[in-house]
């Protein structure tokens, strides 16, 4: 009788070893793929940073635009008021 009750215990020390290797078995079948997991994460983080990174730089050359024709526009006012006040000063002159 206790020969049966050793191999039950042996049995049962096997296939809770044998449970014990199925679980290790399986979080090295997990692993990989929480990797590729986290590496699609970082590429769609990357993407993301470049986007905004490229937003930023239309609206930094938008503001640029703006400013040159801002400027410009300030130009062409002088330039008008220059004019209107040179032929102000010859039709003063000529009366």
């Amino acid at each position: 009788m206790s020969g049966s009750k050793n191999s039950d215990i042996r049995a049962k020390r096997s296939d809770a070893e044998l449970k014990r290797f199925n679980v290790e078995a399986k979080r090295f079948d997990v692993e990989p793929k929480r990797f590729d997991v986290e590496a699609k994460r970082s590429d769609i983080r990357a993407k993301r940073s470049d986007a905004e990174a490229k937003r930023f730089d239309v609206e930094a050359k938008r503001s640029d635009v703006e400013a040159k024709r801002s400027d410009a526009e300030l130009k062409k006012s002088d330039i008008q008021n220059q004019r209107t006040g040179h032929y102000e000063a010859c039709i003063l002159r000529a009366e």
